[in-house]
């Protein structure tokens, strides 16, 4: 069977996003998706063959699936008399190298850099650091795949004095969750209302539930929203697209993405949140945060404490007396294009909101950037075969760019792809 090289590069080590290692995760906390949902779902290539005639969706189950996995580790049984329940995020991440070893595909683990990526003729070229290597590698691509969260945001910072360890985002507060005390009468504010603050939120509360500390989400309707999990919203994430998500207007699929993936916070997270009564909340959007130097450093007083300015409907309030700020507003997709080099990035980095809106819906099938805008513009020009997910969501449904329907995005990005299978496809 025709298919092509791939060569992924990894900063850290496969799985690092969800064991605990790189950050945005603990390791502990269990998926907001059912383990069913692997790396091949929901295994819909029937039609295309292997050499011996099986069907790529029966060979991927039988090969690479989540119950193929557990098999494999001796771990089917268990996993069934423990209830079948969402496995934690270190499990996934277990699940996802095991992957790797049965596909055979060895990781290059290295760094990109911002810049990395750039165009020579009609190749992507991609540069890489390896960790303790003297000179940069690279490879060459017919197409590049860009995939995770993006950047965090810029911090909310109005002076420069504030300690890193009291303002953390949603990356750094899973690294340094465990030095997280708040001095008596103190709060921990938490900025933000979708997953990650969900899950920052959750883990607050379980963690000094006997303490009883004042914890503050702080978000721009003052509630954290449940994520839709029944049936007719998780129809949409495995559903092809061209049948109903289609026919449904842009705002209408914006409301279901926005019910289902974007600022909602998981069932069993938002469970353990509303069974506190530590945790408050707050209506307004984070504008800056401000340390207030106390001169002090004994006892429980840290020798500040932390304000944050929130603008709402009727002006500015100010939230004081806090120890640690979370900001957990999620990251910025569009972050990635930093892997750029500068003239494919600018075009790209420039976009006012209507401008992404209008490049989201016209992401093409294979999930590649279009040529955009007017002639004559830069992004008019914009070479072919750059895959973007995650910026899939508005044409091809929810499940595309993340763990709703891995194998749906795979097969847009491989069945569009008209290059010789000698070349390499870096993810």
């Amino acid at each position: 069977m025709d298919h092509p090289n791939i060569t992924v590069i990894e900063q850290t080590e496969i799985g690092a996003n969800w064991n605990g290692v790189g950050g945005y995760a603990s390791g502990f906390q269990t998926l907001c998706t059912p383990a069913e949902k692997d790396v091949g779902y929901p295994y819909r290539d029937s039609e295309a063959l292997l050499g011996d005639e099986i069907a790529v969706g029966r060979e991927m189950a039988a090969r690479f699936s989540w119950q193929a996995y557990l098999v494999a580790n001796n771990l089917f049984a268990e996993w069934i008399e423990r209830g079948r329940d969402f496995p934690t995020h270190a499990q996934w991440a277990d699940y996802l190298k095991w992957v790797f070893n049965e596909a055979e595909i060895e990781p290059q683990i290295a760094t990109v850099p911002d810049g990395g990526i750039r165009r020579v003729g009609e190749e992507w070229v991609v540069s890489f650091d390896r960790a303790g290597a003297a000179v940069k590698e690279e490879v060459e691509a017919n197409h590049v795949v860009l995939t995770g969260p993006g950047a965090t945001f810029p911090p909310l910072v109005q002076t420069e004095a504030i300690p890193d360890s009291r303002y953390l985002n949603g990356m750094t507060f899973w690294e340094k969750r465990n030095d997280i005390l708040p001095a008596p009468g103190r709060q921990i504010v938490v900025i933000g209302g979708g997953g990650g603050a969900g899950a920052i939120l959750a883990w607050l509360a379980e963690r000094f539930s006997e303490r009883k500390v004042r914890i503050l989400s702080l978000t721009r309707e003052g509630t954290l929203f449940p994520r839709g999990d029944g049936f007719s919203e998780r129809r949409w994430f495995s559903i092809e697209p061209d049948t109903k998500w289609r026919s449904l207007s842009v705002a209408q699929r914006r409301g279901i993405l926005g019910r289902t993936e974007g600022g909602v916070v998981s069932l069993r997270n938002k469970a353990i949140v509303d069974a506190s009564n530590d945790v408050s909340y707050e209506i307004g959007e984070a504008q800056s945060v401000k340390w207030i130097d106390s001169g002090m450093e004994t006892g429980f007083d840290y020798g500040g404490t932390l304000e944050i300015i929130a603008k709402h409907d009727k002006g500015f309030i100010a939230i004081s007396d806090a120890d640690y700020i979370i900001d957990a507003r999620g990251f910025n997709l569009w972050g990635l294009f930093s892997l750029l080099e500068t003239s494919l990035a600018r075009p790209l980095s420039v976009l006012n909101s209507r401008q992404r809106d209008s490049l989201e819906r016209r992401i093409l099938e294979d999930l590649s950037i279009p040529k955009f805008g007017r002639r004559g513009t830069a992004l008019s020009r914009f070479p072919s075969g750059l895959h973007v997910p995650a910026l899939g969501w508005l044409n091809y449904g929810p499940g595309i760019g993340n763990l709703g329907a891995l194998g749906m995005m795979a097969t847009r990005i491989l069945e569009k792809r008209p290059v010789p299978p000698s070349r390499p496809l870096v993810d």
